[in-house]
């Protein structure tokens, strides 16, 4: 089996709970903390390692307290992430009572993913690429389109919060890459499921794939080519981990309706933004096998 490649990023991450989000530089009431290491690859790359499907892993590292602190960890758990220069700084993440978020960036953080990465990347190793929007919003994003282009494979791609960031430039640059694209967003309203179907048709005239998209706390869509698939979803759905559920799923040949719930259950075990466990992923491991027998 050849391998998937991820592209995203491993950070340091405060989740700081609070009452309300903080308008500007308004202060705010912290209910409680916790630290913990994450970031759209370090989630990829822990469920495929534990999965046991082969995969290489593109994002920045770095150096000093926080870039230490993440590569140390990474050799504990035997996860292959290439190390650039620089001072790797943390971030914040604020969530309030209704599971809204806002991320604070601390400097070192700008995730810039250096084209010195693709140096040992040989693109006929890859049958599949799983790419982030963070990094889509790096200085070398043409870069990663480029290297996506002479993989010349599937691509999944969840932009998550950057999705506005993203330059039209490089957005239709993706899209004619015909991406499975996994959208998210957390004002949508269920009545207003008319304009998504007319948003999700136009974007899909572009992608020519399947699309998903989350309606944070209502629903949770497939649109496929020539069916659609609804599934309620009233908790809070980490949108990361979605996409690497429903990577990991139609890998192992799960089709489309099971292969989206199964991704639903995996973005909802992400309680208030937690990174999963190595025992929430061991029993997602056991389920996929389920699907896997059940189907055969």
């Amino acid at each position: 089996m050849k391998k998937t490649l991820i592209i995203g990023t491993v950070q340091a991450e405060w989740l700081e709970y609070v009452k309300e989000l903080p308008k500007g530089n308004e202060d705010y009431e912290v209910l409680s903390s916790h630290l913990q290491l994450s970031g759209s690859a370090l989630k990829a790359a822990t469920v495929y390692q534990q999965f046991g499907f082969p995969y290489e892993v593109i994002a920045p590292v770095g150096e000093g307290s926080v870039g230490d602190e993440l590569g140390n960890y990474l050799s504990e758990k035997q996860i292959d992430v290439q190390h650039i220069e620089g001072i790797h700084g943390s971030s914040t993440l604020l969530i309030d009572t209704k599971n809204r978020s806002n991320r604070i960036y601390a400097p070192g953080v700008e995730f810039n993913i250096s084209n010195n990465l693709f140096t040992t990347i040989e693109p006929k190793d890859f049958e599949r690429v799983l790419v982030f929007g963070d990094a889509l919003i790096s200085e070398n994003a043409k870069d990663v389109l480029g290297l996506l282009e002479e993989i010349g494979q599937e691509v999944y791609f969840a932009p998550g919060s950057y999705f506005q960031a993203i330059e039209d430039e490089l957005l239709d640059a993706m899209l004619d890459l015909h991406p499975i694209m996994v959208l998210e967003d957390t004002d949508l309203l269920l009545e207003n499921f008319d304009y998504l179907e007319t948003m999700i048709s136009g974007l899909q005239e572009e992608s020519q794939n399947t699309i998903l998209f989350l309606a944070q706390f209502q629903a949770l869509y497939g649109f496929e080519l020539k069916q659609k698939f609804l599934l309620e979803n009233r908790a809070f759905a980490d949108e990361e981990y979605i996409a690497i559920a429903y990577s990991l799923a139609k890998l192992a040949n799960i089709d489309a309706r099971n292969a989206l719930l199964f991704a639903q259950e995996m973005g909802i075990a992400a309680k208030n933004h937690q990174t999963l466990s190595s025992q929430q992923i061991t029993l997602f491991k056991q389920r996929l096998k389920g699907m896997i027998l059940h189907a055969s």
